[in-house]
């Protein structure tokens, strides 16, 4: 009997425990905005117009490099973002030339109000289509262009 009584308190701890656990809490930087309409303060989810939805990005597919380089060639290219069906965004000259861009491990891109905009590998907007920037890196095979990270728009 006092087996059985010790199996079950150890059932019951561990049923308790696992209840406990349970699912994990939503993250600390969630905002109204991203909040279920029934825990919105009545202020917030009155301010929201069903009628106008959210304007959500729209990913955009990168020709990206599939790692961190340990090195990054040293040239220099410079030109304004433009659409690409190669690698997504491409560099174009003043004449109208366009090369097509390797971009660094961990850029993205996306959609935003008829524009693509280019992320560096922390998420934060580097530059948008139309915009010229200026990027270290070298020409490789097929007449692409290897951009390494730290990208700068030349046009602010």
């Amino acid at each position: 009997m006092n087996n059985r009584r010790r199996l079950t308190l150890t059932a019951l701890a561990a049923a308790l425990l696992i209840a406990a656990c349970g699912s994990p809490s939503a993250p600390a930087t969630q905002t109204a905005a991203t909040q279920p309409a029934a825990t919105q303060p009545a202020a917030v989810a009155a301010s929201i117009s069903p009628a106008t939805p959210a304007v959500t990005p729209e990913a955009i597919t990168l020709l990206t490099e599939a790692a961190r380089p340990q090195a990054c060639m040293d040239a220099l290219a410079q030109g304004t973002l433009v659409p690409d069906p190669r690698s997504g965004l491409a560099l174009a000259t003043t004449g109208g030339e366009r090369t097509p861009v390797m971009w660094p491990f961990g850029y993205s891109a996306r959609l935003v109000d008829g524009q693509i905009e280019l992320l560096d590998d922390s998420g934060e907007f580097v530059a948008r289509e139309g915009d010229t920037v200026q990027a270290g890196g070298g020409f490789g095979a097929g007449g692409m262009f290897y951009a390494c990270a730290g990208l700068q728009r030349v046009n602010q």
